[in-house]
């Protein structure tokens, strides 16, 4: 069971992976300077232009950041981009987790007092 769920992690990682890629396909790279915040996320100016990135830090005015702007206007810190390395381990923790979880329940609800 487990091997089943390391292999279809496996794939899920794989799949995240490639969504990552289709999604921002196009995309450059930029360096971008932090000019301050509003209600929407942190302001930066990239290229001439105004972006929004959302951020669990918020950086100081001032401070430069390499992000990714897409053809379509959206952008976000290059270190959100997905590697292999994260797309896998993602997809296998997410399958092996849900294993563990549901053969712990099927462990309590099946056995029998004795």
């Amino acid at each position: 069971m487990l091997c089943l769920a390391l292999l279809v992690g496996a794939v899920i990682g794989l799949g995240l992976l490639a969504a990552d890629r289709a999604s921002w396909s196009g995309g450059r790279v930029a360096t971008a300077v932090v000019t301050g915040r509003s209600a929407m996320g942190v302001l930066a100016l990239a290229d001439g232009r105004t972006v929004v990135l959302h951020l669990a830090r918020i950086p100081r005015p001032g401070t430069t950041l390499s992000v990714e702007l897409s053809r379509d206007g959206r952008a976000r810190p290059l270190s959100y981009r997905q590697t292999p390395g994260r797309a896998l381990r993602s997809g296998v923790l997410l399958t092996v987790g849900l294993t563990v979880l549901v053969q712990a329940y099927r462990w309590v609800v099946t056995r029998r007092p004795r």
